[in-house]
């Protein structure tokens, strides 16, 4: 494995982890995939 490789797997990492803070953060962290999936949709749709 290159030291390119573990570089890029840390900050994938690292954002995985900034992600799940900020969902933490603004409560949607246990929120179900259907009610994700309605979101993004909705999203999608403009609405």
């Amino acid at each position: 494995m290159k030291l390119t490789d573990i570089q890029h797997g840390n900050r994938a990492i690292s954002a995985m982890q900034r992600m799940s803070q900020a969902a933490e953060e603004n409560g949607v962290a246990d929120m179900p995939l259907e009610e994700i999936n309605q979101e993004i949709q909705a999203v999608r749709q403009g609405k």
